[in-house]
């Protein structure tokens, strides 16, 4: 933790800074200014890539979604359940839109504030969609892995994110860690198999239908986030029909910074640092400083 700018800030710092590789840490610091949506996206405030001593630093949230649905003494009832929900979907629609898979979506990497709004972070293993170019296997964290990406398909597109985002869903109606009682080496085994974290049957069915339906085996079958989304947002509509003393959750509308682009090209994101100086990265040059340049 630290200030800038009067500002309290997070500094994220690495313990073997010197295994960490220059390329995919100046992409990660590129991602995070680039995409800019202070709603939805962690933001950015800057980084050092010196050898020894890198960090990145950005807004301070209160916490992960992880430690804040592990933590008894945090009430969560449907309508904070709801807000998470849709909060967590706009942002990775957000994300998709940007032509980005996050590939390592899971609940320690959403950092929610005390309005219970919830921001992305971590981008160390994004990626440009790409349906023609390879990815790389065997990427993100075992308990929220897509099976495609178990079964090295390596076409495999954003609905590995939808996967990961049904996972999301059922920790937030459980509370609990995904597959608990099993064995780490033996969840790729039961994931490929078909095999998923228990619903209970007294689950409200709008809630297990769209679980079911972005964990399907199958990723053609799973939901896009705007399909995801218009099921939220009915979800909600119910909800608040029988509960209209509650106020409706925030609306998560793109604020003026928000930047809607689409990177192309897989290394077009870390090519960017080349604009910046090779101690650090501040955001992007403004339109000014580009005519500067030239």
């Amino acid at each position: 933790m630290g200030k800038y700018k009067q500002h309290d800030v997070a500094i994220k710092m690495f313990v073997n800074p010197e295994k960490i590789d220059d390329k995919e840490f100046r992409k990660e610091i590129s991602i995070m200014s680039l995409v800019r949506e202070p709603n939805l996206i962690l933001t950015c405030y800057g980084g050092s890539t010196k050898k020894g001593n890198k960090f990145i630093v950005t807004e301070l949230m209160e916490g992960s979604v992880f430690e804040v649905l592990h933590d008894k003494g945090v009430e969560i009832d449907e309508h904070i359940r709801l807000i998470m929900a849709i909060s967590i979907a706009k942002s990775v629609e957000f994300l998709h839109s940007c032509n980005l898979i996050h590939r390592d979506l899971k609940s320690l990497n959403l950092l929610v504030n005390k309005h219970f709004e919830i921001k992305i972070c971590d981008f160390g293993l994004s990626r440009i969609i790409d349906k023609h170019a390879p990815m790389t296997g065997n990427v993100g964290t075992v308990c929220w892995i897509a099976p495609e990406i178990y079964n090295n398909k390596k076409l495999y597109s954003e609905k590995a994110d939808v996967y990961s985002y049904g996972i999301i869903l059922w920790e937030l109606l459980m509370r609990e860690m995904p597959f608990g009682d099993t064995e780490t080496f033996t969840i790729p085994v039961l994931v490929t198999k078909g095999k998923r974290p228990k619903i209970p049957k007294h689950t409200a069915k709008e809630w297990s239908k769209l679980i079911e339906k972005c964990w399907h085996q199958k990723p053609e079958k799973r939901p896009d986030f705007p399909q995801i989304l218009v099921t939220l947002d009915a979800m909600w509509a119910a909800f608040h029909h029988k509960n209209p003393q509650l106020s409706k959750p925030v609306a998560f509308e793109l604020s003026k910074e928000g930047q809607n682009f689409k990177l192309n090209t897989i290394d077009e994101a870390a090519a960017l640092a080349k604009h910046y100086p090779a101690h650090a990265i501040w955001g992007p040059p403004s339109h000014q400083e580009k005519k500067k340049k030239t």
